[in-house]
């Protein structure tokens, strides 16, 4: 996994919190 998909995925995470 690199650093850009972790940090995609970091991103997905929190608007996923943001949306809920």
């Amino acid at each position: 996994m690199t650093i850009i998909e972790r940090d995609l995925k970091k991103i997905r995470l929190l608007d996923f919190h943001c949306t809920v």
